[in-house]
């Protein structure tokens, strides 16, 4: 073995990372001039990780120069949605689910939602698909069934949205495309059962017809599709550079802009993004990493010993036991 490549080397980051980098060093050990090689499109600092993963000083960083580097025309786009306390999250994200899949999401894009468990991934499909077939949908979309606070839709008209108390309350999706100049009307028909996916490691695969699709960090890394424009995270992601690689699967075709929802309650974690979104958005960060962490080091220090004590009782036994490794790792106490 000449090399080890680390793709996507971020991932391999807090107590995961630090026993990873630690299997690292004890293979370095069997073979000193192995050549390590970490890929990442996402890292912040790369020499420093390198330095602390890999346990070299002599790291060299290969960045693209800036003629493999263009500008892409397209923008982002952030919103920040914080549930109310009489209301969960999950209720707040099938609303906006909705509101984007009959009013803003053309019929040839799709919506990409990143929750942190399969449950939840499953739980707000199913109640998503019983909202549309419920038709809870036609009270903002449908002119004759908008109401709110005792007025009616005076629509449908081009400018009806003007000077209208219904639409600026936020409760008509209807005349929302007219004022954002877009070329398609809303769905005024319940999305299907296909329209809506849930895509998790153990579950269905990914449907490339579907327009909203929820799923774990399954897809977080990988998936090329040019359609997802919509990016939806549900709650406070773990870390920032997962939230960077979720949000880094809308807006794969250079002239699409890419709009991120963050659907958050009103836990601690949810609190500080919402009241400081751009310490996810623009702030630098540094990935957690400590390979020397005294109970992690401990363990891999005692698994080098166990593996140096069997390949010595190995090469030194003229006819190794059936059971050689039990025996040589054990028959002398460990200090």
């Amino acid at each position: 073995m000449e090399f080890l490549v680390f793709d996507e080397i971020h991932v391999y980051q807090s107590i995961y990372g630090a026993h990873i980098a630690n299997i690292v060093r004890r293979i370095k050990a069997m073979k000193e001039d192995i050549k390590l090689i970490g890929v990442s499109a996402t890292i912040d600092n790369p020499h420093n990780f390198g330095q602390k993963f890999f346990n070299v000083s002599n790291i060299k960083v290969i960045s693209p120069s800036s003629r493999d580097i263009r500008q892409l025309p397209h923008h982002e786009y952030y919103y920040f949605v914080r549930s109310r306390l009489n209301a969960t999250p999950l209720s707040v994200y099938i609303q906006i689910a909705m509101f984007l899949g009959h009013s803003l999401i053309p019929r040839s894009k799709k919506m990409l939602v990143f929750f942190d468990s399969r449950d939840l991934v499953y739980r707000a499909r199913n109640q998503l698909i019983d909202a549309e077939n419920n038709g809870l949908w036609i009270f903002r979309v449908e002119p004759s069934q908008i109401t709110f606070n005792n007025n009616s839709c005076q629509g449908p008209s081009p400018n009806c949205y003007l000077n209208c108390p219904i639409f600026a309350s936020g409760e008509c999706w209807y005349a929302l495309p007219n004022v954002l100049n877009l070329q398609h009307m809303p769905i005024n028909s319940a999305l299907g059962n296909r329209d809506i996916e849930g895509v998790t490691a153990m579950g269905r695969e990914y449907n490339p017809n579907a327009r909203i699709i929820n799923t774990t960090s399954v897809l977080e890394l990988g998936l090329d599709d040019p359609n997802v424009i919509f990016i939806g995270q549900y709650k406070a992601p773990h870390t920032v550079y997962s939230f960077l690689q979720r949000k880094g699967r809308g807006g794969r075709t250079p002239n699409d802009d890419v709009h991120v929802f963050m659907i958050l309650g009103n836990d601690t974690s949810d609190l500080f993004y919402f009241k400081r979104a751009e310490s996810i958005i623009s702030q630098p960060y540094t990935l957690p990493l400590e390979p020397n962490n005294p109970s992690i080091k401990y363990i891999h220090d005692l698994l080098q010993l166990i593996t140096d004590r069997i390949l010595n009782c190995v090469n030194t036994t003229a006819s190794p036991p059936h059971n050689i490794n039990e025996r040589c790792a054990w028959e002398e106490p460990i200090q």
